[in-house]
């Protein structure tokens, strides 16, 4: 569908980025608040990670099923839908009074995030299809989807110091309010696909497979990579998954689509989108150590030290689309922006020993101008070409890449920067801070490598267009 179509193009962006931003919002949101949660619920530390990753596990897993699921209600109908039960989760949680009704509240939280977020990513694809403004509309949605973890921190400590830890999950239902009128004003209304049978062989294989992946790496760090229930999750996550493809193959209305993947094009951005949320997950993760530990920051000014790499974030995502891919194509932003996020990060690893926050500020602003470019034209290339019949199952896989990406990368950077970190003879300080380098140059060399292969993948010409029989559009007249 043309932007022209579209009565209110501009209110229409506005509302697909705030659908995205409470998903992606609420899995640092809650990150501060646990301290103060657990005083007033009385839990244990050691059930403290489960508020985080019940979240994560819940949506990550259930991308593929809310992608079809987006067929099926229709992208509108299923983003709506994804709205109102992700507020009734926030309001459950942050009413909360044990331990128990909190978790299940950030449980259902992650289901209908599962939902929200490749509704809010397909309506992209189908409502802004012109040039600029599909260029300025993915850049608004990809700006608002990764700097939504550090506004996440920023929001949540602003709410728990100024409010109560309760209002880390209530907000969402304001948000959700807001986005509801403004999908009713200003979104067009969508049909079911015809044919949207939901393959339920491949959605179990598919959700069991990435809830055992996602749980592995949530563990790694406290459990390393050797022990039995992390090897056994990564294996029978693997095994599930590979069953999940085997399946694809044979059935008539598959989850996922496997010509989704026929495309060098689109295995590059989904590469790249991987890799480069793996970093920054990675980076914030330890990066939030670093700061506390060294520095001293409390929650507060740790969620706003990491607003120069945000504002980096925002303006490259923001501007990349529309400014620089029309001129430089998706190859050469792709392996820049990764190599100029390499560079952060060695100069990150050069920077820690002084403990100096100010020697941090440049690297943080290049990290996020690197990584903003980088995954807002990893967005803008792996959805590009997509029919509106698969655009829900489109979003639900680039979904589904940075989740995995994310998960994956702090459970590596923290392994690392554990390995390195423990030399006796070099003293707690330095040793901490020797695996902060290491943990950094480590995943800079990742990104050198994977900026040649996306270079090798994406090819010069242009994309090729995608290979699916004509279905009827999905959207009403």
């Amino acid at each position: 569908m043309s932007p022209s179509y579209l009565k209110y193009p501009y209110l229409a962006m506005v509302v697909i980025g705030l659908g995205e931003l409470m998903a992606t919002l609420d899995h640092s949101i809650v990150n501060v608040a646990l301290p103060s949660a657990q005083m007033d619920l009385g839990f244990d530390d050691s059930l403290r990670s489960w508020i985080i990753s019940v979240y994560a596990l819940a949506f990550g897993s259930l991308l593929p099923l809310g992608g079809a699921l987006v067929g099926r209600f229709g992208q509108r109908q299923a983003f709506m839908l994804g709205l109102v039960g992700f507020a009734a989760a926030s309001v459950l949680g942050g009413l909360a009074q044990s331990f128990v009704v909190l978790v299940a509240g950030r449980a259902i939280q992650g289901m209908f995030a599962a939902l929200l977020a490749p509704a809010a990513l397909s309506l992209l694809i189908t409502c802004f299809d012109g040039r600029p403004l599909r260029r300025r509309a993915f850049g608004v949605f990809a700006m608002l989807a990764i700097s939504g973890a550090a506004i996440g921190m920023i929001l949540g400590g602003i709410l728990t110091q100024y409010l109560d830890w309760r209002w880390c999950m209530l907000i969402n239902a304001v948000f959700a309010a807001i986005a509801q009128i403004g999908a009713w004003v200003g979104l067009p209304t969508t049909a079911p696909i015809r044919d949207s049978r939901i393959d339920i062989a491949g959605a179990v294989t598919s959700g069991g497979g990435l809830s055992l992946l996602l749980y592995a790496f949530s563990n790694a760090e406290t459990q390393a990579w050797t022990s039995p229930i992390v090897t056994g999750c990564l294996l029978a996550g693997c095994l599930l998954l590979a069953v999940f493809i085997a399946i694809e193959r044979r059935v008539q209305t598959p989850l996922v689509p496997l010509t989704i993947f026929q495309d060098r094009s689109r295995n590059a951005a989904f590469l790249a989108a991987f890799t480069a949320v793996l970093g920054l997950f990675g980076v914030m993760l330890l990066l939030t150590y670093e700061l506390q530990r060294n520095l001293g920051f409390g929650p507060l000014q740790t969620g706003f030290g990491f607003l120069p790499m945000a504002a980096g974030l925002m303006i490259s995502a923001t501007l990349t689309p529309v400014k620089l891919l029309p001129h430089l194509g998706a190859r050469v932003i792709l392996a820049g922006g990764l190599l100029l996020a390499a560079v952060a990060l060695i100069l990150l690893s050069f920077t820690t020993s002084g403990l100096d926050y100010r020697a941090v500020l440049a690297p943080l602003v290049i990290l996020g101008l690197g990584l903003g470019a980088t995954i807002s034209t990893s967005i803008e290339t792996a959805t590009r070409n997509i029919p509106d019949h698969h655009a829900g199952v489109a979003a639900a896989v680039t979904s589904a890449v940075q989740q995995i990406g994310g998960a994956f990368g702090a459970a590596l950077l923290a392994g690392i920067a554990h390995r390195a970190g423990t030399a006796p003879e070099l003293g707690f300080g330095t040793a901490v801070l020797r695996g902060f380098d290491v943990a950094m140059g480590s995943i800079a060399l990742l990104f050198v490598l994977v900026a040649a292969v996306t270079w090798v993948l994406r090819p010069g010409h242009r994309q090729r267009p995608y290979e699916v029989r004509p279905e009827p559009s999905t959207f009403r007249s």
